[in-house]
């Protein structure tokens, strides 16, 4: 009898422990996922379905109740809504472990939106030229009213993308106003002592009631805004202090932001009141919005999360606080095991040429298959401070107005599979690493119609491969260094446009140039020693080249035919001498040329 009693209560207790470890695998296998719907959830609420949504996020300062309460834990996910905008910024302050994040994510269908703007209270057509600024153009313009005052720099967006601060002479192209080609030329003498000198229609223009800011371009060849203080005559004074300007050469200028400049549509204003607007709306524009610093994810301090199928929009940083308006960031406390994957970033206004990621002090980093589209004054992707094992790979990034991939002083990355279109802006490349970065790799990117398409300076253990690289035909250079690199490998790419697509400094060490087409080549500070240089093809031959009569340079007929590159299989002819030996081996594919291109 007794050992009956022993073997059912040992039965129990191992039916116990077996409901116990299931239970527990069950909890693992099921984590926790918690769902945000900014417009109709309510933080009192559970979270734990659609039904019972928050309206914040865990980690939003604005969240209150049970989403403020909640700590998430390893494996937790945070679903936002579908077809919502979510208009606040979250600061997790939360760890995961690496086989279980936790997860952010959009759910399925149209797209989740974490949108950095607000938006506006009334938009209405003028009715009258005094409530809408003495503007010229009233009777084309809308008057738009907030509810909280604008900041100085605060960008306005509609259905159809970003507004732009009216501007005097209007921009070949809004998107790259900032580029002094689209500036008046003025004295940089008068200018250093606050005096810009305008001409008579301009300062006509500006002499009615409003603000009137200008952009001057100054040294070292950037774009900085001051408001005009006042305007004696022609000739209207601001603050230059700390402010170089060039007078070797003329200087330039540009008027923004006064309603008398609004001369065409997407042009806006702000009015003095700072919560009323005016703009030339264009035709079909819905939901106008205005967006002056707020982020989206702040990752300082939090590690292994991951960011994924989210779409952001509608951000821009104030124009003084470094690391505002970014859509995904870190700071001086850093983040780790960060992966961003299969997001979408859109129309945005950066200043102060931030990137809509940008990651400073952070490690163990994959970001992967994102879509970077109309980033104005700004950058796609910056990696900086003490970060390294970075992966960038696959992404997408077009009309950026500043620097598509940059790396300052990170030990470690590979960048690759990445696709970089129209980068055009001041400062304008595709990819960079700068500010003794180290022990990186760049290898089959496209980079097409950049200012310069790579450029380095300073930094160590630099691998160049397998990219197609073409820059707009006024580039100084396709790839591009500014000096003090050491141990530079250029191996297997196409590198074409420019005045000279290679542009490599005398103060580089350690430098081999091996199985390239390259469309010209200079070498600035005098002559290189010590390089290898070997089985490169050049489908022009630059200034410096043609003096160097030993140097054994010859033109290959390639120019049009590299002109003329789609996607697919490039013609023999190129695939001859990417295949050639050189300082890379040969992608096991069979020579890739970027992202697009593969030789059999």
């Amino acid at each position: 009898m007794r050992r009956l009693f022993i073997l059912a209560a040992s039965l129990i207790l191992a039916l116990f422990a077996g409901a116990g470890l299931l239970a527990a695998l069950n909890s693992r296998n099921s984590s926790p996922a918690y769902y945000v719907d900014y417009d109709k959830g309510d933080d009192a609420n559970s979270g734990r379905s659609r039904d019972s949504a928050w309206k914040h996020a865990p980690g939003d300062a604005r969240a209150q109740g049970r989403a403020a309460k909640t700590t998430l834990r390893p494996g937790d996910q945070v679903i936002f809504a579908a077809g919502v905008r979510y208009r606040s910024s979250i600061t997790p302050r939360a760890n995961g472990t690496t086989d279980e994040p936790i997860v952010f994510s959009g759910e399925a269908g149209r797209p989740a939106v974490v949108d950095g703007s607000d938006p506006a209270a009334e938009v209405r057509r003028c009715r009258s030229r005094s409530e809408c600024g003495n503007a010229a153009q009233w009777q084309r313009l809308s008057r738009i009213t907030f509810r909280q005052p604008l900041g100085e720099n605060a960008a306005l967006f509609t259905n159809q993308g970003p507004l732009y601060p009216a501007q005097w002479p209007n921009p070949a192209d809004f998107f790259y106003r900032d580029e002094e080609e689209n500036f008046f030329t003025t004295d940089g003498t008068r200018l250093g002592e606050g005096v810009a000198e305008l001409p008579n229609a301009a300062a006509k223009a500006i002499s009615g009631a409003g603000n009137a800011t200008l952009a001057l371009w100054v040294k070292p060849n950037r774009v900085v805004y001051r408001p005009v203080t006042r305007l004696e005559g022609n000739h209207a004074r601001f603050d230059p202090a700390k402010l170089q300007f060039y007078t070797d050469r003329p200087s330039r200028l540009a008027l923004r932001g006064h309603p008398n400049l609004i001369d065409q549509p997407k042009e806006f204003a702000i009015l003095p009141d700072r919560r009323t607007a005016v703009a030339w709306l264009p035709g079909g524009t819905t939901g106008i919005s205005a967006a002056s610093g707020r982020q989206g994810f702040d990752l300082s301090g939090s590690s292994n999360i991951v960011i994924r199928n989210l779409t952001f929009e509608n951000m821009a940083d104030d124009g003084h606080r470094v690391r505002s308006g970014i859509a995904i960031g870190s700071r001086d406390l850093g983040a780790s095991g960060i992966r961003i994957e299969k997001n979408r970033f859109a129309n945005m206004v950066m200043p102060l040429g931030q990137g809509v990621i940008d990651l400073m002090n952070a490690r163990d980093v994959a970001i992967d298959a994102n879509a970077i589209d109309g980033i104005s004054l700004g950058s796609g992707i910056r990696i900086s401070g003490r970060s390294g094992n970075i992966r960038v790979t696959n992404n997408a990034l077009s009309k950026i107005g500043r620097t598509g991939i940059m790396l300052m002083g990170t030990d470690g990355a590979v960048v690759t599979g990445n696709v970089i279109e129209d980068v055009r802006g001041v400062h304008g490349n595709g990819f960079s690493a700068y500010s003794n970065s180290r022990n990186i790799e760049f290898a089959f990117n496209t980079v097409t119609n950049a200012k310069q398409a790579a450029t380095l300076r300073k930094s160590e253990n630099i691998r160049i491969a397998n990219n197609f690289l073409s820059g707009t035909s006024g580039a100084i250079g396709v790839l591009v260094s500014w000096g003090n690199n050491r141990n530079l490998t250029v191996s297997r790419n196409i590198i074409f446009g420019g005045r000279n697509a290679l542009r490599l400094s005398s103060h580089d060490v350690g430098v081999e140039i091996s199985a390239n087409i390259i469309d010209g080549w200079v070498t600035t500070g005098g002559t290189s020693s010590g390089w290898e240089v070997h089985g490169n093809a050049f489908t022009r031959l630059s200034h410096q080249q043609k003096r160097q009569v030993d140097g054994g340079w010859q033109a290959e007929s390639l120019r049009a035919v590299v002109a003329s590159l789609g996607n697919g299989r490039p013609p023999a002819a190129i695939c001859n001498v990417i295949n050639r030996p050189g300082a890379v081996a040969n992608d096991r594919r069979g020579g890739r040329i970027g992202a697009r291109l593969a030789c059999e």
